[in-house]
């Protein structure tokens, strides 16, 4: 009778050996993918408060574009090319290039010709001389590197 109780013991303590080895397998994964999401976390800071600089430089530019009388006159004629000047003497301080589309307010701002192949930030602003004349103008900026 005893040794029936011993194989029986034996048994169960194989079986719970077993579930034993798979709850250390499942720790081990949950502990290798928290150390891989920390390692990569910097990473993605990194990016995002970036991101951040960049469009508060955009919003800039485009504050003082809306902000000074003869840049408002620029987009009201759509002298893209004086606008694209100003905005790379802006933006070339922080290393970032980009271009300046203007458009109708209703119309989509199509993005000039010769975007690299990387991000491309965007942001746009309504201009109007007081009266009739509305524009909208879009300012397309990536980073020189």
């Amino acid at each position: 009778m005893r040794e029936k109780m011993r194989g029986k013991m034996r048994r169960e303590m194989k079986n719970k050996k077993g579930y034993i080895r798979i709850l250390e397998a499942g720790l081990a994964a949950i502990l290798l993918l928290g150390f891989i999401f920390v390692v990569s976390m910097p990473n993605y800071v990194k990016k995002t408060s970036l991101e951040d600089e960049i469009y508060k430089s955009i919003t800039s530019a485009l504050d003082e574009i809306g902000r000074d009388s003869t840049l408002r006159g620029y987009v009201l004629v759509d002298n893209e090319a004086e606008l694209t000047s100003f905005a790379m003497q802006r933006l070339g301080e922080r290393n970032l290039e980009g271009a300046v589309a203007v458009c109708g307010l209703q119309e989509f701002c199509r993005p000039p010709s010769g975007l690299p192949e990387k991000d491309v930030f965007v942001r746009e602003r309504v201009v109007t001389d007081g009266a009739q004349n509305v524009k909208k103008v879009a300012l397309y900026v990536w980073t020189k590197f």
